[in-house]
């Protein structure tokens, strides 16, 4: 339900609405059974930037609290399984707000992915001068405070080719600067964080025929 009251079914589930979460449990089963991660970490987002449901049941929760409700739930589904399975909780745009253990904490097994969308690619994370990535890192660091730094992962854009090309074609050459990665790995080490990875959306043989792969050589070099 939006902000007027009316369906909108192209949101994400009410999941305080009875039965809902049964459902989302049976969804990760069917999930776990068919796509069976070598890590055994899952990856079954909501849908991303899409609103939150604001039914009277949902209205006092936050889009974070909505979706680690969801989540925990849907691990219940893939743990029923995989017993020792874990499962992602996104932190991306609508859910980049940590949600509050007092509402609700993590299932064991839940854990951040934090995928800075609204960062500053321009300028690396611990520069002094710029409020988006200062948000960026005050936002980590509260998430962390609820997750937890074990099992955290950091989902990046660098390499992402459908980002920087605004999400058109013919792509653009991703080139990110050698020294901004150094430094994001050190900004996201110095939390605890060990595992960095990066979407390379459109990366596919012909942007690299065409731009070459210096850029997945920095990220590589980076990440030693």
């Amino acid at each position: 339900m939006d902000i007027l009251g009316q369906r909108d079914e192209s949101g994400n589930p009410s999941v305080l609405e009875p039965g809902l979460l049964d459902l989302a449990r049976g969804w990760a089963a069917e999930a776990a059974r068919a796509l069976v991660p070598t890590t055994g970490r899952h990856h079954l987002w909501a849908m991303d930037n899409r609103i939150w449901c604001n039914c009277p049941r949902c209205a006092h929760l936050s889009p974070s609290e909505q979706n680690l409700t969801l989540m925990n739930a849907m691990l219940e589904g893939v743990r029923s399984v995989d017993p020792k399975a874990k499962l992602a909780y996104a932190a991306y745009i609508e859910t980049m707000e940590a949600p509050d253990p007092r509402v609700v904490g993590p299932a064991p097994g839940v854990f951040l992915e934090f995928a800075p969308y609204r960062r500053n690619f321009m300028q690396p994370l611990d520069a002094p001068n710029c409020r988006a990535n200062r948000q960026t890192l005050d936002a980590l660091q509260s998430l962390l405070a609820v997750f937890g730094p074990h099992d955290a992962k950091v989902l990046e854009y660098w390499l992402d080719v459908s980002y920087f090309s605004n999400y058109r074609k013919p792509s653009k050459p991703v080139s990110p600067d050698a020294d901004l990665l150094r430094r994001d790995m050190a900004s996201y080490a110095a939390v605890g964080i060990t595992s960095v990875t990066t979407f390379a959306c459109r990366m596919d043989a012909a942007h690299l025929a065409a731009h070459g792969s210096e850029a997945v050589r920095r990220y590589a070099d980076a990440a030693r």
